[in-house]
């Protein structure tokens, strides 16, 4: 190919791709396959540009090595909508080092990262609700289909990268991809006053902790983990210096969660399983001493969801499974408590579908589409309660496709 035609083919993909990543308002799928650096690098660069002019940053991860697939397996599920924004993440596994052993290795790690992303997708459709671009060795091309079939089902865009003439360079000159982590920004206008707050009061226990939780959960939006990292440290050092009364211990129990969510955007699970636990461990005390009350039996239900995010998405689904058909089991409690609020409702069907993803995981394919189709008939509920809200619509849609595809193996 000469370099004209390789130039004018890449910039046909990149007008064609591009609408999928920027406009998009919930998850999509973009597969690229590649023998070159080179396109790869471009189009990167190109998406990253487009971004920055909506101070939006690009969340691109490479596998490098087959002991990265947990971490970013973790990292790319815990990933979320910013501000109302669907900033893409871009995940690159094409590239192969080292000699013939450790590049088979390698390439075993892609389809066990991609099995996992495939077993995930309603996951990826429901929570990260953000483009994923998925660049692949072209020699995976013929496999691809088979290898991640629900994915591929629902996959937008796909493309075949041209490969340049002449050789640009060598992969290991290009600048490593900065991991979101290491994003720094201008501080938000909540980050501030709880800044100044921070600075201008002697005793930390007078601090209210709502100002610092809407801290924290700005420095989230704008993926400025470590800014995250610090006030959820301050915000739980003035928590822990008040009087632990039932109050004080809801507090503290949200700000474990937020050093949760923390540790796992930073792409260390273990550490936020830590935290979640502690968090857990105090909405049972809360009941005990409070007693059943709608509020305390959901904060303990989300409390046990986020353990068992943690655990499946470690692959310990069994653990999984434990702390959702908990969380499930609260719920129906809280459904007879209340009654069939929207709320309720669309909880219970989340739990349902925890419970099903974790039965799929482990082959117990019948009780997984029990759950499913009793989560479907909540769906329907929902709908005829509420009218077809986009959000219910959409849910519906989910559940019909979960009784269809996830059901069998």
């Amino acid at each position: 190919m000469t370099d004209p035609e390789y130039k004018s083919t890449l910039e046909g993909i990149w007008r064609k791709l591009r609408p999928h990543l920027e406009w998009a308002e919930g998850f999509t799928l973009a597969v690229l396959f590649t023998r070159h650096p080179a396109p790869v690098t471009k189009l990167r660069k190109r998406l990253r540009e487009v971004l920055s002019v909506g101070t939006l940053p690009l969340r691109a991860y490479e596998l490098t090595d087959p002991s990265q697939v947990d971490d970013l397996l973790t990292t790319i599920l815990s990933s979320r909508p910013l501000g109302g924004k669907h900033p893409p993440i871009w995940l690159d596994m094409w590239e192969k080092r080292g000699n013939e052993g450790q590049r088979q290795d390698l390439n075993n790690a892609v389809w066990r990262l991609l099995s996992r992303l495939n077993e995930r997708r309603f996951l990826l459709e429901r929570d990260v609700a953000c483009p994923v671009v998925l660049v692949l060795s072209a020699e995976f091309r013929p496999d691809v289909p088979s290898m991640i079939p629900d994915l591929w089902s629902v996959r937008s865009f796909t493309a075949d990268l041209p490969t340049p003439a002449v050789v640009t360079g060598a992969r290991g000159t290009e600048p490593v991809a900065v991991p979101p982590a290491l994003i720094k920004s201008e501080p938000a206008w909540a980050e501030r006053e709880w800044q100044r707050l921070w600075e201008t009061t002697r005793d930390k226990k007078r601090l209210a902790p709502e100002a610092g939780f809407a801290a924290i959960d700005a420095a989230l939006k704008k993926m400025d983990f470590e800014a995250a990292r610090l006030l959820v440290n301050q915000v739980l050092e003035a928590i822990t210096a008040r009087e632990q009364v039932s109050g004080v211990l809801r507090q503290l129990s949200i700000a474990l969660d937020f050093k949760g969510d923390v540790e796992m955007a930073f792409g260390t699970p273990t550490a936020a399983r830590v935290a979640y636990d502690e968090s857990l461990e105090i909405c049972r005390r809360l009941i005990a001493v409070t007693g059943e009350n709608p509020q305390a039996l959901r904060d303990l239900s989300v409390s046990l969801e986020r353990v068992g995010d943690v655990d499946r998405a470690l692959n310990r689904f069994e653990e999984a499974r434990t702390a959702y058909a908990e969380s499930l089991e609260i719920r129906r409690r809280l459904l007879a408590v209340t009654g069939e609020t929207p709320q309720t409702l669309r909880d219970l069907s989340v739990s349902l579908d925890n419970v099903g993803d974790v039965d799929r995981a482990l082959n117990r394919f019948e009780e997984a589409r029990a759950v499913f189709a009793e989560s479907l008939e909540i769906c329907r509920r929902l709908i005829s309660a509420i009218g077809e809200t986009p959000q219910a619509l959409r849910d519906l849609s989910i559940s019909l496709d979960r009784i269809g595809a996830w059901t069998a193996p």
